[in-house]
C-alpha cells in the first residue's frame, strides 16, 4: 500500500515570493513568464521561519525536512531522496527527488492550464480528489518520491508526496511533526 503524505507549511520562501523570484536569491527564470525555471534550486541564503517540524512545504513549494527525518529515512534503506544542506539552517535539508512517480493524472483528473512558450511548462497543475499511481509505476514500501507533476500556479507549484508502507509507518510511529494526513494512493485498475 502506498500513502500520499500531505504536510504542514513552514512559513517561508525559498525564492523569495509566490508571485516572482527575488534576483537576489539567484534562482533561473523565464523571460517570457518570469516564473523559476529549476523547481529544485535551492537558495544558499534560504531561512527556515517555523523549525519545529519534521517535514514541511514552503509556500512556494520547497520540502524542508529536519535530520531526524533524513535519519528515519535512510535507516530503512531509502535512496530516492536526496538531501541539500541549508547553511542559514542548520539540521535542516532542501528534500529532492532522484526519480519522480507517474501518476494517472486522467484518472485524478488534473487540469493543466496556461502554457508558456519560454519556459514550455503549465504554470497551472491543479484538480485531484484523490491520488492514483500509473500502471507503469512502482514505489517500494521504504521510498519516498515525488508526482512528476507540480501542482500549484506559479512559484507556488509543488509536488505531491508518495510513501510506501514501510516507510509511512516508521513515520508514524516516531511520531514526525509536520505530517497532516496519510491518505492511501489508488492502485491503478488492471486492463481487462
Amino acid at each position: 500500500m502506498l500513502f500520499h503524505l500531505s504536510v504542514k507549511d513552514n512559513g517561508s520562501h525559498m525564492i523569495g515570493s509566490c508571485d516572482e523570484g527575488c534576483p537576489t536569491t539567484g534562482v533561473p527564470t523565464c523571460l517570457v513568464c518570469g516564473y523559476r525555471t529549476d523547481p529544485d534550486y535551492t537558495n544558499p541564503a534560504f531561512k527556515l521561519r517555523r523549525k519545529s517540524f519534521d517535514i514541511s512545504c514552503c509556500y512556494d513549494g520547497t520540502i524542508i525536512v529536519s535530520d531526524r527525518f533524513r535519519a528515519l529515512y535512510q535507516s530503512l534503506g531509502g535512496s530516492n531522496m536526496r538531501f541539500d544542506r541549508l547553511p542559514a539552517a542548520p539540521g535542516f535539508y532542501h528534500l529532492k527527488c532522484n526519480r519522480p512517480l507517474l501518476l494517472d493524472y486522467l484518472a485524478m483528473s488534473t487540469e493543466r492550464g496556461r502554457s508558456c512558450i519560454g519556459c514550455r511548462r503549465h504554470l497551472d497543475v491543479f484538480g485531484y480528489s484523490h491520488v492514483v499511481l500509473d500502471a507503469r509505476a512502482h514505489l517500494p514500501d521504504e521510498e519516498l518520491a515525488f508526482s512528476d507533476l507540480y501542482f500549484g500556479s506559479n512559484n507556488e507549484a509543488s509536488p505531491l508526496m508518495v510513501c510506501g508502507e514501510a516507510l509511512a509507518e516508521t513515520l508514524r510511529c516516531a511520531g514526525l511533526s509536520g505530517i497532516d494526513s496519510y491518505n492511501p494512493v489508488e492502485q491503478p485498475r488492471s486492463a481487462g
